[in-house]
């Protein structure tokens, strides 16, 4: 998987608003045929006393 500078960030600035989580999940998807969807995804996020998965679409067909 290659990434840019610009998925790092946009991963790194996603993690930073919850403060409790230090690892990530990236899922990247090529099943359209047409380019590669990145995917990152926070387990365990606590919101509003609930444990959950927070998920952010990274780059898809508009970044690229």
């Amino acid at each position: 998987m290659y990434l840019h500078i610009e998925d790092l960030e946009a991963i790194k600035e996603f993690m930073m608003k919850f403060k409790d989580v230090d690892t990530v999940e990236v899922l990247a998807d090529s099943s359209s045929g047409i380019g590669t969807t990145l995917t990152a995804k926070l387990h365990n996020v606590e919101i509003n006393g609930e444990r959950v998965t927070v998920s952010k679409v990274i780059s898809d067909f508009e970044n690229w």
